[in-house]
């Protein structure tokens, strides 16, 4: 099994959800250190793929990522996203070396219309099928420019750009064959231009990136 977490295992699994009857699987400290632990169920009423605000909305086991019950899950299976994919990554400390991976259900955006819902981001989740889905914002979100680790730690139609020159910050996409577009719809900030990126599915697609 692909390791879905990095979170040491204590009293239980996350992603069997091996507690007791009446109990769920949780991420805890216990003696200070990042561990899993059985809680008791609070009684959260709301399923799997379910919309949510809050994680007390959800049933034992379930987390509220991106407004939607998510229930811990497996990368290479992408069980048991039942038809999502497991590719949310919750961190759990500020270095995000603690992490386990959730369910995202996905909801399509256009890159560069801003037609996600409000408090998500649009970002490409598959270039090479030029796909591109709505996220949370990460606990550790940064501006253009910023330093970042996971795509959602950057804004609406940005990426977290892990090659060169960059490593590891924020910069928006662009649209290489248009001009005169502000940033976040297709134009780059001053003092970048539009740099091609070849290799994926989408047409005239380019990154921002200094000049």
């Amino acid at each position: 099994m692909e390791n879905y977490t990095s979170i040491p295992t204590g009293e239980c699994d996350l992603l069997q959800q091996n507690c007791p009857s009446g109990s769920f699987c949780v991420v805890d400290k216990v003696n200070g250190m990042v561990t899993t632990k059985c809680v008791p169920d609070q009684g959260g009423l709301k399923d799997k793929g379910v919309e949510c605000t809050t994680n007390s909305e959800c049933k034992g086991g379930l987390n509220c990522v991106d407004k939607h019950c998510s229930p811990f899950c497996c990368p290479g299976t992408n069980e048991p996203c039942g038809g999502g994919t497991c590719d949310v990554n919750l961190s759990f400390d500020i270095d995000k070396t603690l992490f386990a991976m959730t369910c995202k259900n996905s909801v399509s955006c256009d890159l560069f219309a801003g037609n996600c819902a409000q408090g998500s981001d649009c970002h490409i989740s598959d270039a090479s099928a030029c796909l591109a889905v709505c996220d949370a914002p990460s606990d550790q979100a940064v501006a253009e420019g910023g330093k970042c680790m996971y795509r959602n730690d950057c804004g609406d139609s940005q990426i977290c750009n892990k090659n060169q020159p960059d490593d590891g910050v924020c910069r928006f996409f662009c649209k290489t064959k248009s001009m005169g577009l502000t940033p976040g719809k297709g134009g780059c900030p001053s003092g970048q231009s539009c740099k091609a990126i070849s290799g994926t599915g989408c047409a005239d697609l380019g990154l921002c990136l200094p000049m």
